[in-house]
């Protein structure tokens, strides 16, 4: 499984002594800061809201869904707008500033990184910005998303996705969607028709907004303990053994209410 979307940026922006030039952004200065972002570069980063939270689709990640987060993590449809093309907004901005671009801008793989003033204003410091460009940006949103009312990452629902996908012959890219394991050629990339293909018919694409919610949604699957087997190998891998069945879909239960 593709693992390296999201993980790209790391802490880009630096000074001469290797120290990085930003800092963590707090969840009341997301809003304003993408809103200023919108205004230089002529996206639009907030419109479509997540029915979940209400938070714009477009944040991926933890972006503005927590009390801060150390980056901003933001969805670009490459067929609206490509990497060369932010690239060159950006810079004509920075030259209008009588700043060098290569100080403000960087790029490395899937994503355009930016030095970006927080609110838009330098005296609040700098958070890295990082452009994430997707031809399939319904599908990067959906599988870089996390529900925040699980306890779990969206990365673990993403190994759980894996975990129940490699049982029956497929995979999750990251990039595209579900996958033929022995061909890798994409079967689906809608997220509604993917529960259909893992879970069974009826369900939908909330069954797998998170570990609980997959879990809840395999407790009558006969095949449920090969589905969840690799998540669960995972889990004890990583020191945090996955706990009786009872207790997650009570906790999922309770997060409801």
């Amino acid at each position: 499984m593709n693992q390296t979307m999201i993980n790209e940026g790391g802490n880009v922006f630096k000074d001469a002594q290797g120290q990085p030039l930003t800092q963590r952004i707090k969840q009341a200065e997301v809003m304003p800061t993408v809103q200023w972002l919108e205004s230089i570069t002529g996206l639009d980063l907030t419109s479509e809201k997540d029915p979940r939270d209400g938070n714009p689709v477009k944040w991926l990640g933890s972006t503005g869904r927590k009390a801060d987060s150390g980056d901003l993590d933001l969805s670009v449809d490459a067929t609206e707008m490509s990497k060369d093309q932010l690239t060159a907004v950006l810079s004509a901005w920075a030259a209008k500033q009588g700043v060098q671009a290569s100080q403000y801008i960087k790029k490395s793989g899937t994503a355009v990184h930016f030095l970006t003033a927080i609110g838009g204003n330098p005296a609040n410091g700098f958070v890295q910005t990082d452009f994430m460009f997707s031809n399939k940006p319904g599908w990067t949103q959906f599988v870089l998303s996390s529900d925040p009312r699980s306890q779990y990452k969206g990365a673990l629902r993403n190994i759980m996705m894996n975990s129940v996908a490699k049982s029956m012959g497929y995979k999750l890219n990251q990039n595209d969607g579900i996958a033929d394991r022995a061909t890798n050629k994409i079967i689906t990339d809608d997220p509604n028709k993917v529960a259909e293909l893992l879970l069974g018919p009826g369900t939908g694409i909330a069954d797998l907004y998170s570990v609980e919610a997959i879990l809840q949604a395999l407790v009558n699957d006969p095949n449920r303990e090969s589905k969840i087997a690799d998540f669960k190998a995972h889990m004890e891998r990583s020191g945090t053994p996955m706990a009786e069945s009872k207790h997650w879909f009570r906790r999922y239960s309770d997060l409801l209410q």
